[in-house]
């Protein structure tokens, strides 16, 4: 997994052998109030709809994919 922060986005490489797609495409769903995601196979691209810190979404987007990981 890495992540870059861009001036108005946050791209997310997933390792989809750790992160299923399933839980993946969960989270997009669930992030909808926060931002828009673009996803492009295993890459995320993140736009806060917000001026929330672009760091912080992508740390709570990957701290929320483990926790639905750890829930099923």
């Amino acid at each position: 997994m890495s992540i870059q922060i861009n001036s108005d986005s946050v791209k997310i490489t997933i390792n989809n052998k750790f992160y299923p797609m399933n839980i993946v495409n969960k989270a997009i769903i669930d992030f909808r109030a926060l931002c828009t995601v673009e996803k492009q196979g295993n890459i995320l691209i993140l736009k806060p709809k917000s001026d929330q810190d672009k760091q912080e979404l992508a740390g709570e987007f990957m701290n929320y994919l483990l926790e639905l990981i750890q829930n099923t």
